[in-house]
């Protein structure tokens, strides 16, 4: 017992004079001046495909250039770039057993142009039934690779306000498409009809190397 109570008072020792030279070389003026310049209004918060992000980016760029990080794995810059594809529904229309569903009562997820099934589609009809957990079966037929026109008990109507919101950006968009559909049961015969606007822009992480001292050999 005393040898675990020693080792953990070395600890605390050597992280205390740890936090101490960290306190050295980062101060709270400095700190504070970069979250406020990464928090300004022109930042537009930092949201993908805003001119705001791009302006954080440089920022942070110029912030690892100033204190002399390396960049990755001799990269010629500290930008690790990648693509990103987003979708905004432009319009979307259903007709189940004759009748036309409310725009009110249903949502589309899809990186599809363009979408149209019928019942001889290759698209299955599921359910989320009064009593079930939505949550985990939203997630399951939202994350789900197939196509699917999901018909979903009126009791959890109220969560449609929420999936409305969901931003719809993905790295490895999908190819199929989930229909949410609330209040009927059942659907023998239907009809889908959806068209979206498909982006897909650049972005970047930022990446800087701080070589080790003491072990060389590592990295941080």
């Amino acid at each position: 017992m005393k040898k675990i109570v020693l080792t953990g008072l070395v600890l605390c020792s050597g992280l205390l004079v740890q936090a101490q030279s960290i306190d050295k070389l980062i101060t709270i003026n400095k700190v504070t001046e970069i979250e406020k310049v990464l928090a300004a209004d022109d930042m537009q918060g930092r949201r993908a495909f805003t001119p705001g992000i791009d302006k954080a980016s440089a920022y942070i760029e110029s912030q690892f250039k100033k204190i002399g990080l390396q960049t990755f794995d001799g990269a010629k810059d500290y930008k690790q770039e990648f693509a990103m594809t987003e979708s905004k529904r432009k319009s979307l229309e259903v007709t189940i057993d004759g009748k036309v569903i409310d725009a009110g009562s249903m949502l589309s997820f899809s990186y599809q142009p363009q979408v149209s099934f019928t019942e001889n589609s290759p698209i299955a009809v599921v359910n989320i039934r009064a009593g079930d957990a939505f949550g985990p079966k939203f997630y399951e037929y939202y994350q789900g690779d197939k196509n699917l026109l999901v018909l979903v008990d009126n009791s959890f109507k109220k969560a449609i306000q929420n999936m409305l919101h969901m931003p719809l950006m993905a790295a490895t968009p999908g190819k199929n498409t989930v229909v949410f559909v609330f209040g009927p049961a059942e659907a023998t015969h239907f009809s889908i009809e959806a068209t979206n606007t498909i982006t897909t822009q650049k972005l970047n992480n930022v990446v800087g190397v701080l070589k080790g001292k003491s072990k060389p050999n590592e990295y941080v």
